[in-house]
């Protein structure tokens, strides 16, 4: 008899997870009550009345801000009133009631200039020439590198015989070696004489 059978347990040890023992080869058996195999966890999602085809076939154009209703000029009207004879206050806010001075609004100072290039004005970068294909076809190219190679050899053959064959600067023994050799050389010649 399997130990894993859940009457195999007394009911106090179903619900300990520490208590419960497995076979060897198979997992601990569940201590918690759980739904059958077929339940579903979590909860179903709503779905939205408005699909992809009802967005995209209905369109809201942009609406202009309007604009503020500008504030009373003040200035402007206490300036009427006086032009009409109105010098008392009482005069005055009855003036106010009928007449209606605003402030003008600023508009467009943050629009940069509109500037239109002329006719022939052209975007973008401009095209390279296009390559001479005849001369490209006639190895005119190749003609020009090669006489520009002979050129070169030329001037390194007259610049070598210019040049003198150059030896390494010699140490100390190989100076006094080479002094005795030439005066041995011109020993010789002085006795013959």
């Amino acid at each position: 008899m399997s130990r894993t059978q859940p009457h195999f347990f007394p009911p106090q040890y179903r619900h300990n997870p520490l208590l419960l023992k497995d076979d060897v080869g198979k997992a601990k058996p569940s201590a918690y009550d759980l739904p059958p195999i077929e339940f579903t966890y979590g909860c179903p999602l709503k779905r939205d009345e408005e699909g992809a085809k009802e967005v995209s076939m209905s369109w809201k154009f942009h609406r202009e801000t309007r604009d503020k209703i500008p504030d009373r000029d003040f200035a402007k009207l206490n300036k009427m009133s006086l032009t009409q004879g109105f010098h008392k206050a009482r005069d005055l806010s009855q003036y106010r009631k009928q007449v209606d001075a605003r402030k003008k609004l600023e508009k467009g100072h943050n629009a940069l200039p509109l500037y239109i290039p002329e006719e022939e004005f052209r975007y973008g970068m401009p095209n390279r020439s296009s390559t001479p294909m005849k001369l490209v076809i006639g190895n005119c190219y190749g003609l020009e590198y090669q006489q520009r190679l002979e050129q070169e050899y030329v001037l390194r053959n007259q610049q070598s015989y210019i040049k003198c064959k150059q030896y390494p600067k010699g140490n100390k023994a190989k100076n006094v070696s080479d002094e005795n050799q030439n005066l041995n050389n011109a020993l010789p010649d002085q006795a013959v004489e």
